[in-house]
């Protein structure tokens, strides 16, 4: 808590709580599962935010407050931007697999454009139902191309836990494609 008897501008307030809570909210926006890039672009966003519109809102919390209002403000911008991530990667997936099979003569070949399109929206809407932390991993891992190891060592979590993420997330995600029709039993 601040000790000097001069009390500080909103912006020396926002430089003090950047550095002292920057690298939890980064670490927060990591365990989200968005790249390094990503999660800095997140934390600086929530920053300008309060920079914005709400310093004044923040200089009336207590400490423990506005560590827990900045987090979670991060840990919501950080999940809505997964949630966005993973529904424009999923669909370019889509088209890429589709592509792949019409080029090789496969299941895509004989469809029409109304199925083409049905199966991309059933696809988006699957991967748009799981939990954000979910979505996240599985897009670094199927779209982006990172392995778990590579995905532990950017979000800072532990590999067991990419790993059951990955699992999950694909398991969620056939049983969405299955309800859907789109996979066999």
């Amino acid at each position: 808590m601040q000790t000097d008897e001069r009390p500080l501008n909103d912006s020396e307030l926002l430089e003090r709580l950047y550095l002292e809570y920057g690298p939890m909210m980064l670490r927060a926006a990591l365990g989200i599962g968005l790249c390094r890039a990503d999660a800095e672009d997140i934390v600086s966003d929530t920053f300008d935010y309060f920079v914005r519109r709400a310093a004044a809102k923040l200089r009336d919390m207590d400490e423990e407050r506005r560590k827990a209002t900045l987090l979670i403000a991060a840990r919501h911008r950080a999940r809505n931007f997964a949630v966005k991530q993973a529904r424009l990667v999923s669909i370019e997936a889509y088209y890429a697999e589709r592509d792949r099979r019409s080029e090789n003569g496969g299941e895509d070949a004989g469809r029409t454009i109304s199925e083409k399109l049905e199966a991309r929206d059933s696809l988006a809407k699957a991967l748009a139902s799981l939990p954000p932390e979910l979505a996240g991993t599985l897009y670094l891992n199927l779209a982006a191309g990172f392995s778990g190891t590579e995905i532990a060592e950017l979000s800072g979590e532990n590999l067991s836990t990419v790993h059951k993420r990955i699992r999950r997330g694909k398991k969620l995600l056939a049983e969405e494609l299955r309800k859907e029709g789109y996979l066999n039993e």
